[in-house]
């Protein structure tokens, strides 16, 4: 979908879920009936019609997940720490 000629609400939305949840079709589904999504991926490796993701947000994702030595896919081992300042700081930039 093309960025609207006029912005009328800034709002940032986030869809948020676990993997394999239906977190791209909901977003596909939002972007088909108008909303403006911004720079995301169109096309995966593993879904032909795109995660509609942010590289900006999974980067964040990477990073939050990183500090506490973590992966989407291998979560902490316990309860993550809060933001730290720094990290936080670096995250306001981001989104």
């Amino acid at each position: 979908m093309s960025k609207p000629s006029s912005v009328v609400n800034l709002t940032p939305v986030f869809i948020l879920g676990m993997h394999r949840s239906g977190t791209s079709c909901l977003a596909g589904c939002l972007e088909q009936a108008g909303l403006f999504l911004g720079e995301v991926n169109t096309q995966a490796p593993h879904n032909a019609k795109g995660n509609r993701e942010n590289r900006n947000v999974m980067d964040l994702n990477d990073s939050v997940l990183g500090s506490v030595d973590a992966t989407w896919d291998n979560p902490p081992k316990s309860e993550p720490p809060r933001f730290c300042r720094r990290l936080f700081s670096s995250s306001q930039a981001t989104l």
